[in-house]
Formats: C-alpha cells, sequence, structure tokens
C-alpha cells in the first residue's frame, strides 16, 4: 500500500510539473512598445498613439466622465483641425498631447516648425514638462493627413516631431498614428 501511494504521489509530481512547463512554453513573448500601439488605419476607429521617448502613449485612464480623445475640423475657420489625446493615471497625473493645423481641405504633409499655423502642446504633469509650439519652443516633424473625408468625417493620419525645451529636455514623438471621425 505504501509502494501505490508513493507511486501515485510521484506520478502526480510528474503530471503536475508537465503542465506546468507546457503553461510556460505557450506563454506568448512580451510586447514591444511599438506593438502597443494601435493598427494604422483608415476607417474612422478614433485612436490615436505615438511613442513618446520610446515608450508608447495612448488616450486613456480616468473616470467615466472622462474625455481622453477629442477631434475639431472647422472648414468655416480656415479648415482648422485639431486633435487632443490625454491619458490619466492612477496618481491624478496626467500626459496630453494637441496637434493642431490650418488649410486642411485635402490629404497632405504639414511641416511643423516654430511659429508655424501648425501646434503640438504636450504636457507630462507629473515632470513639469509643457511645451506649446505656438509661442517658443524649438520644434521639427510632420503631419500628414491620409484619408481626409468630410462625408463620413474621417481624418487619419500620421506624425512625428522633436522638441527640446530646459524644462522638458528632448520629447521625441515617432510613429504616431490617428483615425479619427469629427462631425
Amino acid at each position: 500500500m505504501k509502494t501505490l501511494r508513493l507511486s501515485f504521489l510521484l506520478f502526480s509530481t510528474a503530471v503536475l510539473l508537465l503542465l506546468n512547463t507546457q503553461c510556460k512554453k505557450n506563454q506568448e513573448p512580451p510586447l514591444t512598445e511599438l506593438q502597443k500601439l494601435p493598427p494604422i488605419t483608415q476607417d474612422g476607429r478614433n485612436s490615436f498613439g505615438c511613442l513618446i521617448n520610446g515608450k508608447a502613449f495612448m488616450p486613456g485612464g480616468g473616470g467615466i466622465f472622462t474625455n481622453i480623445l477629442s477631434v475639431r475640423y472647422d472648414p468655416t475657420q480656415g479648415g482648422v483641425f485639431t486633435i487632443n489625446a490625454k491619458y490619466y493615471y492612477a496618481d491624478n497625473s496626467s500626459q496630453f498631447i494637441s496637434l493642431g493645423t490650418m488649410g486642411v481641405n485635402a490629404p497632405g504633409t504639414y511641416n511643423l516648425q516654430l511659429h508655424s499655423p501648425y501646434l503640438i502642446s504636450y504636457v507630462h504633469s507629473t515632470s513639469s514638462c509643457d511645451f506649446n509650439t505656438w509661442y517658443d519652443t524649438p520644434i521639427s516633424g510632420t503631419l500628414t493627413i491620409t484619408r481626409f473625408d468630410t462625408n463620413p468625417g474621417i481624418v487619419s493620419g500620421t506624425f512625428s516631431f522633436k522638441a527640446a525645451t530646459a524644462a522638458c529636455g528632448t520629447i521625441e514623438a515617432t510613429d504616431g498614428r490617428f483615425d479619427v471621425t469629427c462631425r
């Protein structure tokens, strides 16, 4: 009887070890920062994302009444297009990006530069980083609108920018993408 119990115990242990090993083999590798971003689409998914200094940024967090992604297009004011994305952290801090341009009425690429009609704002509340290209932040980059369709109200595109300030150091947004609806 002792031999039967010992055999059962050894068999059970071997099965558990085998199952545990199989579970570890089937685990997916962790996502890269780029893989965390939403896909590049053009069908009005209301998505936004980019890498900020190599880390994935997407709107999110916050409560039920928090506006994390907003879009504005006004053809009566020179084709003003603005997109705002915000992430609220659990400690009540936040990260915010705003992109804006004028003269939008078709797909195209807009160069982002200091004192141009194109605006980029970036705020990270815990690091005291706050810049706005309308005023004085040196910047380079592009905003490319790949789909501009006013009938369903879809604006999609990509962006990247680089800015440097004393408060923020260098902020670099790469692999930016958005696919939004605006009416």
